[in-house]
């Protein structure tokens, strides 16, 4: 008898706390969310294009030296050629690390500032391939790509 009136007594404290939570969240300010269309900020924004084909086109001249490694295999023998082709892999390796922080740190000056003028919360990406808010939100692509070409 002790143990049901035990029991009824929990669940009634436990949908009261409940309750309150949920109401508790009613006051309390929107959130505001941004969003960007990432792959037309990558398209259209002319400082990242010249990042990215800066980048590429060091990544093309490391892929020159493999090639012209692989020439020379033959005569380097199997362990120095390993060994020049690890070191040429590894610096590879630092371009792409390099310039993909240097299109994140671009962009996230430029989200920063835009977020503080905007009052936004969070920005997220909303492409196609990878929609993640169906309604509501702020699209700032526009604004981003404007920014990105004045800089």
């Amino acid at each position: 008898m002790k143990c049901k009136n035990l029991k009824r007594s929990l669940a009634a404290v436990a949908a009261s706390l409940c309750l309150a939570g949920i109401f508790a969240g009613c006051g309390t300010p929107k959130t505001q969310v941004g969003y960007i269309r990432a792959e037309r900020v990558m398209k259209e924004s002319a400082q990242i294009t010249a990042i990215i084909e800066e980048g590429n086109a060091k990544l093309t001249d490391g892929q020159k030296k493999l090639m012209e490694l692989e020439k020379k295999r033959a005569e380097l023998g199997e362990e120095e050629y390993m060994k020049q082709g690890q070191a040429i892999q590894m610096e590879l390796s630092g371009i792409n690390q390099e310039y993909t922080e240097k299109v994140r740190s671009t962009l996230n000056g430029t989200l920063e500032e835009i977020c503080k003028a905007k009052k936004l919360d969070v920005v997220v990406t909303n492409d196609n391939d990878a929609k993640l808010i169906m309604w509501g939100g702020v699209d700032i692509t526009d604004e981003v790509i404007g920014k990105l070409q004045k800089k």
